[in-house]
């Protein structure tokens, strides 16, 4: 029998992602928009399906409801079957339980749904990373190793390993150190300038699971977190080995990952899913194949479209979005996303329904759902100062939200109307 048919992922869906504010001030991390039509917790979920596992549990917390909408209302076909194959469960769903006090600790609380479901490996996954990957060689793997756990792991420049756990493992691949966001994060051995770091990825026997959930959660000292206190605890004792995610042999297809734990992360994702060579097929072809029914899969636009739509270059465009007259360049828009005749929009994010006036020009920016922007507003270019209220990254994304105070338009200066490209 093949391994993921005996396999239950674990789908961690509940972090409050405050480096991500605000955009997660209304709704969870893996609730955030990405690409257009999709959420971030998609991608775990295709992940799973076209890895051949077909029981998942998806655990939610913070804004519980950002994420169980947009399951029902997306992953029906799935979320609905009588066996349930994508179950969301949050903790006041659960009897005696009121929140999670860490990863562990949420996986500790979800034990008897486990056992219920007969399998024999458990595959827990971060549902915050946008990512492609193929479970089945990682599982058959930890199957058939002597391994308590298997880590699914990728390496990152030393500079950004920061923000993650970070793994040390010997020649056979054990892991022998595991620091949760260290100051001073391990060089990998011969490569002085990157470091080997956790996915977030963990595969584990049903049977060692629930042993090793119990020891924790009788563990006055503990945090109940598999980054801080299982792993860096476990690995003193019993083997727990590194799969390297991106190794070309661990990959049927090629490897994608990306953190977007922060505006800047966010961003430059986003941007590359608008390269020709992008490693994601966002196209509803490779959607549809597991039931998903989004709002509409975005259409790329790699030259200046129709005089209907102005001119759209380098952009992904949903469906009901309208930019009659307007400049539109490496830029995605969300559904009914409307951009007015003479208005710019350049490197920038648009959720669903905003709308960005006439003769308007935004630039590296992302602007929330049913925002409008006024007519003849300059958000991001040089020299423009943000209105108060705005968010501004470390790198100069300004994110534009309904808190956002717009001046007047008798106080906006007038832009001629603008038809051609910013580059």
């Amino acid at each position: 029998m093949d391994v993921c048919s005996e396999t239950l992922a674990v789908v961690l869906a509940g972090g409050i992602g405050s480096r991500l504010a605000p955009l997660t001030r209304r709704r969870a991390k893996p609730a955030v928009p990405f690409a257009g039509a999709f959420r971030i917790v998609d991608f775990t979920l295709l992940n799973c399906l076209q890895s051949g596992l077909s029981r998942i549990l998806v655990l939610t917390q913070y804004q519980a409801d950002s994420v169980h909408r947009h399951l029902r209302r997306n992953w029906a076909p799935w979320t609905g079957r009588p066996d349930g194959t994508i179950t969301p469960v949050s903790p006041n769903s659960l009897p005696g339980t009121s929140s999670y006090r860490g990863t562990a600790d949420a996986v500790y609380q979800n034990l008897d749904a486990i056992l219920r479901s007969g399998a024999r490996w458990v595959l827990i996954l971060s549902g915050d990373h946008i990512y492609r990957m193929d479970y089945s060689g990682m599982i058959r793997a930890h199957q058939q190793s002597d391994a308590v756990a298997t880590v699914a792991c990728t390496d990152v420049p030393l500079a950004a390993a920061r923000r993650f756990g970070v793994v040390t493992a010997d020649t056979a691949g054990r892991v022998v150190d595991f620091h949760e966001k260290p100051n001073q994060p391990q060089a990998i051995s011969g490569h002085p300038r990157r470091a080997l770091v956790s996915m977030g990825i963990y595969v584990f026997s049903t049977e060692g699971l629930i042993r090793i959930l119990n020891n924790d959660h009788g563990s006055s000292f503990s945090g109940h977190d598999f980054g801080q206190d299982i792993f860096p605890s476990l690995i003193r004792t019993q083997p727990v080995y590194a799969w390297h995610a991106g190794s070309g042999s661990n990959q049927k297809t090629p490897f994608y990952w990306r953190d977007v734990g922060t505006i800047d992360a966010y961003h430059r994702a986003s941007m590359d899913m608008l390269k020709p060579d992008s490693l994601l097929d966002l196209t509803c072809s490779a959607w549809t194949v597991c039931g998903y029914a989004p709002t509409g899969c975005p259409d790329r636009s790699d030259d200046a479209s129709s005089e209907r739509a102005g001119s759209v270059q380098q952009s992904l465009l949903c469906p009901r979005v309208v930019t009659d007259g307007a400049a539109v360049t490496r830029s995605i828009l969300s559904a009914d996303v409307t951009v007015e005749p003479g208005a710019a929009v350049t490197n920038s994010i648009v959720f669903d329904g905003a709308t960005i006036g006439a003769g308007a020009c935004i630039r590296n920016c992302i602007v929330e759902e049913a925002v409008d922007i006024p007519p003849g507003m300059r958000i991001g270019t040089p020299g423009d100062r943000p209105p108060p209220g705005c968010t501004v990254s470390e790198t100069g994304i300004t994110v534009v939200t309904p808190e956002c105070r717009f001046p007047e338009p008798w106080q906006i200066d007038t832009v001629a109307p603008m038809v051609s490209a910013v580059s």
